[in-house]
């Protein structure tokens, strides 16, 4: 693939170097020896077929044995292509793919990679929804017309167009080509019409349109046109994505179709950036930790505009998109672009006045590029430098100890708060083989000056001398808190709950801070119950962002009373690091979990950027726990949260059980949850609709 180069113009942007600087990268940071290699062949010819034209295929095999002139007049036939006598493993790294059309080269595209690789997976291997994510900076027409009515591949493009101003100059490039027939729906135009777009415009454009909408199609299989163009230092994109990014879109995807993803390298002409984004992204393939991208905030104005019109044109064919208004609700908009339709008045389209031939000296990039070149290569060395990749030894850890099962009810009996269900776990985590692949820590007992950290001295001696009491004299004490029982043995138990914790926090931080350190903390509450101690022992601190998904009914459900209502968001020192995402009106199920994260939990937790997240992980919500929740998660939907939350921290994740009664229920949840932070493929959640009155009661509240 590094024999493929330009004859006249050693300049063109598209050579041998990308290939060669970035499998160099993947080798430095030591990731390909860490890969199963896939011996690479040429495409048989009934493949190249299967997209392309026979009258296609025999030019491109006549290249070969063209001479030089030869070769410069037919390159002037398309546009950005160049030929050379070697043309090999085109279908794999480079030449890229995605502008290559049935009887078209174009865009230094010759096949079209990704699409031929979709329509042999269902062709062959009859595999019926296939995702196309293309995220370079290019729009890739040879994919959209490749699949523009066929509702089998969903299509979605993310692109610079500058209303159209920008290559490859074509109409159907804009946000209102959304199929046809069929497919009509099942293309996805996002169109970017200013340059400088970055992590947070990209992330936007994730949480608001790609993932509802991905998860509502929940695909078998998905290809990414991986083009690192919209990278920082790249020509021709003009965009400010950093590398570390494109490993968070990775893990973000990693949880759909069963594991089955598929990066096929499409542009990027910054080779620092290119080999850099390439290395991290294979990283995330591996289940390494994403490296952190910094404060995520709002995206440009432009960026709100085309999501508000992506979302206007296709919200007739998918429910996901359903929580804005109409346009008939629009009189005074905030965005007045989505009152008018494109195109723009003057812009001159390829679509129905393209060119005969092509110079061979065509600019690849802006010119005005030369002039900040410097300091351009100055932001991107330091963000390399900047970026950690850390690979701990021991990827998952996980602790228990048997002290924590001599909390029990001696006397009722039968109380849903008992001892299985923690050894039930533990059984479960060994019988399924991902104890074995973790690292046990050693439990241990909290001491005094841990406890005293957030519960307070009297407290703590109250409880340790009601431990003394004899037996009528302790329910005697006990029938005076809520669901609360006590044995002798009660504090030792929840001593040892809270040294354990400690013991996974050491493990984790691996000593780099103390507890007393101001760490950026993130906590998700998924348990079914506010956690109104949790929310208390915060209210007032900017350091940590306490999110809650809870049952909250009005306030009827335990614990009952307004704590949990979705307006506290905070003491007046920490207005909004509160965040109640309060359920009323009914069961909710995964539709409603994955939904609240992609448009509340996420976004606010990449602004925030933890340096530590924990999760109070309640499986309570689960189907099946009918005794205290009535919802009906299933036990993957905590998976795919779990590696959601992956992104952070470079991976410091820590699940702390918190509720779950249904023994059989909670084991498979936490060991999807664990099986998930080892990096494992997760399984396909049914199609992904939230319910109306999620989105009326508590996400837009």
């Amino acid at each position: 693939m590094a024999s493929h180069f330009h004859i006249w113009n050693e300049d063109f942007t598209e050579k041998p170097e990308r290939f060669i600087k970035t499998i160099e990268r993947c080798k430095e940071y030591g990731l390909i020896d860490r890969c199963h290699r896939i011996p690479s062949r040429f495409s048989t010819e009934a493949e190249m077929l299967s997209l392309h034209t026979k009258e296609h295929v025999e030019i491109l095999k006549q290249t070969a044995s063209m001479c030089k002139e030869d070769m410069e007049k037919l390159s002037q036939k398309y546009d950005y292509l160049y030929f050379h006598n070697v043309q090999n493993g085109m279908a794999i790294i480079r030449p890229p793919g995605h502008h290559a059309m049935e009887n078209e080269f174009n865009g230094y595209c010759y096949l079209n990679n990704v699409a031929i690789a979709a329509k042999l997976a269902i062709e062959k291997y009859k595999v019926q929804r296939v995702l196309i994510l293309d995220w370079d900076v290019h729009h890739g027409q040879g994919i959209q017309y490749s699949f523009y009515n066929d509702p089998r591949v969903l299509y979605i493009s993310i692109h610079k167009y500058l209303y159209g101003e920008e290559w490859p100059y074509l109409r159907e490039s804009d946000f209102d080509y959304i199929g046809e027939g069929q497919g009509r729906g099942f293309n996805i135009n996002i169109p970017l019409n200013e340059i400088g777009c970055d992590n947070s415009s990209y992330m936007a454009i994730f949480f608001n349109i790609v993932l509802p909408i991905v998860y509502e199609y929940n695909p078998d299989l998905v290809l990414v046109s991986a083009g690192y163009d919209a990278a920082l230092g790249c020509p021709e994109g003009e965009m400010e994505v950093t590398p570390a990014c494109f490993a968070h879109f990775v893990n973000l995807l990693s949880p759909l179709a069963g594991g089955k993803l598929c990066l096929v390298l499409e542009g990027g002409y910054c080779i620092k950036t290119l080999a850099e984004g390439v290395a991290l992204s294979l990283g995330a393939l591996l289940g390494d930790p994403c490296p952190r991208i910094g404060h995520i905030g709002a995206p440009h104005k432009s960026v709100w505009e085309t999501i508000l019109n992506v979302i206007k044109v296709l919200r007739p064919y998918w429910n996901s998109l359903r929580y804005q208004g109409n346009m008939t609700s629009l009189s005074d908009p905030q965005y007045p672009e989505l009152l008018y339709w494109p195109p723009k008045a003057g812009v001159k389209f390829y679509t129905h006045d393209k060119p005969d031939t092509f110079s061979l000296d065509q600019d690849c990039f802006n010119p005005e590029y030369h002039e900040v070149v410097a300091e351009l290569k100055e932001r991107v060395d330091k963000m390399i430098q900047d970026t950690t990749f850390h690979k701990a030894k021991h990827k998952v850890c996980v602790v228990y100890d048997e002290h924590m099962l001599l909390h029990k009810d001696n006397h009722n009996g039968g109380y849903e708060e008992c001892p299985e269900r923690i050894q039930d776990i533990y059984d479960a985590l060994h019988k399924n083989g991902l104890w074995q692949r973790c690292l046990e820590v050693k439990g241990r007992m909290a001491t005094d000056d841990e406890l005293s950290l957030v519960h307070g001295v009297s407290y703590l001696q109250q409880f340790r001398r009601a431990m003394s009491l004899g037996e009528e004299a302790l329910l005697q004490y006990q029938s005076s808190f809520k669901s609360v029982y006590l044995c002798k043995d009660s504090y030792t138990a929840a001593g040892w709950a809270v040294g354990c914790t400690l013991s996974v926090v050491d493990s984790v931080m691996r000593g780099e801070v103390s507890y007393y350190t101001n760490v950026q903390i993130l906590i998700v509450d998924w348990d079914i119950h506010h956690g109104n101690a949790l929310q208390s022992q915060f209210y007032d601190d900017t350091s940590v962002l306490y999110v809650s998904l809870h049952r909250f009914d009005q306030g009827s459900f335990y614990p009952y009373g307004g704590e949990g209502y979705h307006k506290c968001v905070g003491g007046k020192k920490a207005q909004g690091f509160n965040v109640n995402i309060a359920w009323n009106d009914g069961s909710k199920g995964d539709g409603d979990y994955i939904s609240a994260f992609h448009h509340l939990v996420l976004p606010l937790a990449y602004e925030f950027d933890p340096e530590l997240v924990f999760v109070a992980a309640g499986f309570d919500a689960v189907q099946g726990d009918e005794l205290h929740g009535g919802y009906s998660l299933t036990p993957a939907v905590y998976g795919h949260m779990t590696r959601s939350l992956m992104g952070f921290s470079e991976g410091k994740v820590i699940l702390v059980l918190e509720g779950g009664y249904n023994l059989k229920s909670t084991s498979e949840s936490m060991s999807v949850c664990v099986s998930s932070l080892l990096g494992d493929s997760l399984p396909q959640l049914p199609s992904i609709v939230p319910s109306q009155r999620l989105v009326s009661n508590c996400i837009l509240n």
